[in-house]
């Protein structure tokens, strides 16, 4: 009786290890492409845009995956009409950054990184607030893509990115102040 009982302790025990290091083990999708890309890129011009792609590739698509979101989910058309201006523009940004990078030979990240999946999925559980919740994330990774943007547009050492970069920010410029009024 107590082997038996003791087969069944390790067994649980090693089922719940598992599943522990499963969980933990998921690799960043971000960190993994910056990684690869420093790898290919050290010591050469392209290392910084490789991280500006892979980053912009990041926010971009959550950008899209929110406002997707945001469409289904919201209950004002203010909020609706954010989101099909960021999907529609954000779209065309990752296009444009998807081509860099196939030409350039950049990775970039195959799904959203963790950081970003944990910011879906809150905001997907969101019911009570949704608008505020999402227009308030939205506000602040604009800030900060302006900001990763503008640093690109100026400390940029390819030309290509950083021409693209800068003429991006007004863009982002323009989303920011939509989501701030509404």
């Amino acid at each position: 009786m107590k082997t038996k009982k003791v087969n069944v302790l390790i067994t649980v025990c090693m089922f719940s290890a598992a599943v522990f290091t499963t969980a933990f083990a998921q690799k960043d999708s971000k960190k993994v492409a910056i990684k690869e890309n420093e790898e290919k890129f050290e010591d050469t011009k392209l290392e910084k845009d490789a991280k500006f792609v892979v980053e912009a590739c990041d926010a971009g698509t959550f950008q899209i995956m929110a406002s997707e979101l945001a469409k289904r989910k919201s209950s004002t058309q203010m909020v609706k009409d954010l989101a099909d201006k960021l999907i529609k523009d954000h779209s065309q940004f990752n296009v444009e950054l998807k081509s860099v990078a196939k030409e350039r030979n950049i990775t970039i990240p195959e799904k959203l990184s963790l950081k970003y999946q944990r910011k879906f999925d809150n905001l997907n559980e969101e019911t009570e607030d949704f608008d505020r919740v999402y227009t308030r994330a939205i506000v602040n990774d604009h800030k900060d893509m302006i900001d990763l943007y503008e640093k690109e547009a100026y400390k940029g050492e390819v030309a290509e990115i950083r021409s693209w970069a800068s003429k991006k920010v007004s863009t982002l410029k323009q989303h920011l102040e939509m989501a701030e009024n509404v």
